[in-house]
């Protein structure tokens, strides 16, 4: 479902102008960094099973609920928790149960921009928005480049028995599709030891209502309006995503789990991580690489110098797996492919899943000057031509403009006798010059190159086979036959 935002944020107005002030400046700032983040570890969900279970939320108004009880409701197996706290209003955190048929996990800890009760559908509403007043976190604003609001967090230490430490989550939000790409930025982060791992692709970019969508991150996005199939009220939602960070084995450790709105107060994100995934044992997961295709270049291509050619590839996931992260080539794709000088070439194509599985694809092509045959007086093959033995005959040919005179692959060109075939065509050298040896030179006037040839007096009664190989690897061939 959809509404205009402006009706949304028409009932906040009054207090905009003031709080926004506050936005970003409350939070304690975190070190820089972030961990590479291994993506879906399990398929996304079918969009054609309406959950008809009930999603249940508990938030921290309810009796019993905790910080502690939060982070223990995360604990997997290897990591021991303590010194649990929360910020923010009570009802933009707690747990839920309920969540197989919209996410691929049960239960779990919840946190939201708003009230986390409003998560369940169904999808009745394109505008869910509870507006605390509460001041952001300027971390996260950071992350967004926009200012902050409504922020919660949890935070707590905790010991691992390990190096590395995973937890599973799915990201979601009000803002989307209406309001991708805006300034209306909601984001998270999950800070381990002050490095955001919620991130996703190489380089690394935090999760955020603009970098996963429908047109950006795609095979990480699940829609849920127009129409709305899973019985949620947010509007789309990531697939399972895994944080996997580096940690310090054997003593404490902080964790800081985040969420805020971006620029305003309206339409609520809310971020669900896995209960018992916070562990020191990775997921169960994808470990399929993607398939890379490239199309263009096809291997082995031959291009003109100066010719132009689109590189076009695609990166695809299996069927059921976790998704493409990031598909890379050394020339992107749709754009132009090198062909600025001479020589071999290669396209490289990385990719890589949100598993961490990559892969690597290669293809070589080659740039080749335009040589469309060599010109009058010389006639082209299967013609022979007939000339004297001794003259120096002008072999004309053009490589598209003025290449420099450093042309001819070393040693190049040449000439070796070969066996005279009497049913050839023939035909006479209309044109000599006279020359003491052989050179090269250009003429600007004609764009033409003048190779001319000194031949051997003793090549009478011979036929010979002119070899012309150009800097560029290729190698042009006339035929000849020699009189006295």
């Amino acid at each position: 479902m959809h509404s205009q935002r402006t009706l949304t944020r028409a009932s906040a107005t009054a207090v905009l102008s003031t709080l926004l002030l506050m936005a970003c400046s409350q939070a304690p700032n975190a070190p820089a960094g972030r961990t590479r983040l291994p993506e879906a570890s399990s398929p996304r969900p079918n969009l054609q099973a309406l959950s008809v279970g009930a999603f249940v939320t508990s938030d921290l108004t309810t009796p019993g609920n905790s910080p502690t009880v939060l982070a223990q409701t995360l604990v997997g197996s290897g990591v021991t928790i303590s010194s649990a706290s929360f910020t923010g209003a009570p009802q933009a955190g707690g747990s839920f149960m309920g969540g197989l048929g919209i996410i691929d996990f049960g239960a779990g800890v919840v946190l939201s921009s708003g009230n986390i009760a409003d998560i369940r559908g169904p999808n009745d509403s394109g505008s869910v928005t509870t507006a605390y007043g509460n001041p952001g976190d300027i971390d996260l604003a950071n992350l967004s480049g926009v200012n902050t609001t409504d922020a919660a967090r949890l935070d707590f230490q905790f010991t691992p028995d390990a190096d590395t430490v995973y937890f599973s989550y799915v990201f979601s939000s009000e803002e989307y599709d209406e309001f991708v790409g805006s300034q209306f930025n909601d984001v998270f982060a999950f800070y381990v030891n002050g490095q955001n791992c919620a991130t996703i692709g190489s380089p690394a970019v935090p999760v955020t209502v603009n970098t996963v969508n429908q047109g950006t991150n795609s095979s990480l996005y699940v829609k849920n309006n127009n129409p709305a199939m899973l019985n949620t009220q947010m509007d789309g939602l990531t697939v399972t995503l895994t944080c996997e960070a580096p940690v310090n084995k054997n003593t404490l450790n902080t964790l800081s789990l985040r969420i805020a709105d971006g620029s305003d107060y309206s339409l609520d994100s809310a971020v669900m991580i896995k209960a018992g995934s916070f562990s020191t044992t990775p997921p169960a997961g994808d470990t399929t690489p993607p398939t890379i295709t490239i199309t263009t270049p096809t291997a082995g291509a031959q291009y003109t110098l100066g010719q132009f050619v689109l590189a076009a590839f695609t990166c695809t996931d299996e069927a059921g797996g976790s998704g493409v992260a990031s598909c890379v080539g050394s020339t992107a794709n749709g754009a132009a492919l090198n062909t600025a000088t001479i020589g071999p070439k290669t396209l490289k194509v990385n990719a890589a899943d949100t598993s961490g599985n990559t892969a690597s694809k290669s293809a070589n092509y080659s740039v080749v000057y335009p040589f469309t045959g060599f010109f009058q007086p010389v006639d082209n093959l299967p013609a022979v031509n007939t000339v004297k033995a001794g003259s120096s005959i002008p072999v004309k040919f053009s490589l598209g403009g003025n290449q420099g005179l450093n042309i001819f692959a070393p040693n190049f060109p040449t000439s070796t006798q070969m066996t005279c075939d009497a049913s050839a065509i023939i035909d006479p050298i209309e044109e000599t010059v006279t020359a003491g040896g052989s050179s090269l030179s250009y003429d600007a006037v004609t764009n033409q190159y003048v190779y001319v040839w000194k031949t051997d007096k003793a090549w009478a009664n011979t036929c010979r086979k002119l070899m012309v190989k150009f800097a560029d690897g290729t190698e042009r061939v006339a035929h000849f036959r020699f009189s006295r």
